[in-house]
């Protein structure tokens, strides 16, 4: 098996990430509707896609933080956008350690216990997906935030980046 370079698993992450949130946001916005053979709709059947989307985008998103936290020299990422995309993802992280490890049933970590947040005159904590006004949060955090700096670092540095820029070493090589 061919090893996978440590850049091709960071575009992979970034490219899951924004797939999991941009066919959430079809499904809510009910681009997408899920039915069954007959093209009937499944009540209720959207919503639990959605919120499952949701936290494989948080995932998906948390694991490209770590790699690109650990690795961002070795891919030759430009340390500002590294330092912007960790920065921007903090909140992400304890969001993505509360969903993953909050049913744990020994050991739970204070920072693994979901808190409670208002949201506008909303009371939720970290493990709730609500939609209101058409943004969508999890907990307190809106997903759409998170999305523009996964997708923003996917454009500078996911695979069709690498392509142009492959492309474009191939052209020097060349004059």
């Amino acid at each position: 098996m061919t090893e996978v370079s440590t850049y091709d698993k960071f575009c992979i992450k970034l490219d899951e990430a924004c797939k999991c949130y941009e066919m959430m946001k079809s499904i809510i916005s009910r681009e997408y509707v899920i039915t069954d053979r007959d093209h009937n709709e499944i009540l209720g059947a959207g919503s639990t896609i959605a919120i499952s989307l949701a936290k494989e985008f948080i995932f998906e998103a948390a694991r490209a933080y770590r790699i690109c936290e650990h690795s961002w020299n070795l891919m030759g990422i430009n340390k500002i956008d590294m330092k912007i995309f960790i920065t921007s993802l903090q909140n992400l992280i304890r969001s993505r350690d509360v969903n993953e490890h909050w049913t744990d049933s020994v050991n739970i970590k204070q920072k693994s216990r979901p808190q409670k947040h208002k949201v506008g005159e909303i009371n939720v904590d970290d493990t709730s997906f609500i939609i209101i006004n058409g943004n969508l949060s999890f907990g307190n955090l809106e997903l759409d935030k998170y999305y523009r700096a996964v997708k923003k670092m996917n454009d500078l540095y996911g695979w069709k980046a690498r392509a142009m820029k492959s492309i474009v070493e191939k052209k020097e090589c060349e004059i």
